[in-house]
C-alpha cells in the first residue's frame, strides 16, 4: 500500500486502501505455504548474485533489501512475479527507495531469475505541499 500520511487523503480512499491491504494480508497468510518453496529460492539467488558481487546484483550489495512476501506463482508453478524493496538508508543523504521487479521462469526445470525495471520512491515527497 502505498500512500503518504502526511497527504490530505479522503476517509474513502483511506479505508479503500485498508480494506486492500488487509485482503492482500489475508492471502499471504493464507497462502504462503504454496510458494514459501519459490520465495526461497528467489532469496537464495539474490544472495548468491551479493555473494559473487555479480553486476546485477550491485545495489543489492550495499543496500538492504527485501523480498516482498506477496509473490505470484502460476498453478503449473513454472512462471513467477514479485517486487523486491531496496532500502537506501545507508546511503548518505539517502532521499529516496526502490522497488525493483522479479520475474521467473523455469527452462528445463531449472529456475531463471530476472531482475526487471525499478521503479523510485521519493521519501517524504509531500514535504514541500505542506
Amino acid at each position: 500500500m502505498l500512500f503518504s500520511c502526511k497527504k490530505k487523503q479522503s476517509a474513502k480512499r483511506v479505508k479503500k486502501s485498508i480494506q486492500h491491504e488487509l485482503l492482500i494480508r489475508d492471502y499471504v497468510s493464507q497462502n504462503f505455504k504454496s510458494y514459501e518453496e519459490e520465495h526461497k529460492l528467489v532469496v537464495d539467488t539474490i544472495e548468491q548474485w551479493v555473494n559473487l558481487k555479480l553486476e546485477k546484483a550491485y545495489n543489492f550489495i550495499f543496500h538492504k533489501w527485501q523480498l516482498d512476501s506477496l509473490l505470484l506463482v502460476n498453478d503449473a508453478k513454472n512462471k513467477l512475479r514479485g517486487s523486491i524493496l531496496l532500502n537506501t538508508e545507508n546511503a548518505k543523504k539517502s532521499t529516496q527507495e526502490v522497488i525493483v521487479k522479479v520475474s521467473g521462469f523455469k527452462v528445463n526445470n531449472q529456475w531463471r531469475i530476472i531482475l526487471g525495471s525499478s521503479t523510485i520512491l521519493i521519501k517524504e515527497l509531500n514535504r514541500s505541499f505542506r
